[in-house]
């Protein structure tokens, strides 16, 4: 999941630069809310939103706030030697 996302990431910020908002930020937050906060829950493998603590939401959405801010590091520094 995590490199799927990334490699679509990287092919979008190619071609529409808006998608690396924040340096990789904006694309953490949505991974967090499409896939954490929307599809896990709607697919069965976790309880409803409203179930999970507020912290354990936090939590969740800092971890893939880092997630979107590395996958734009990366990007970048490859981005840079190609």
């Amino acid at each position: 999941m995590g490199a799927a996302s990334a490699a679509v990431y990287g092919a979008l910020a190619e071609v529409t630069p808006f998608v690396t908002i924040g340096e990789g930020l904006g694309f953490g937050a949505g991974v967090w809310l499409l896939a954490d906060e929307v599809a896990v829950p709607a697919a069965g493998l976790s309880k409803a939103a409203k179930e999970i603590p507020l912290t354990t939401h936090l939590y969740a959405l800092v971890s893939h706030l880092v997630y979107g801010w590395i996958t734009e590091t990366v990007r970048q520094a490859i981005r840079g030697v190609l």
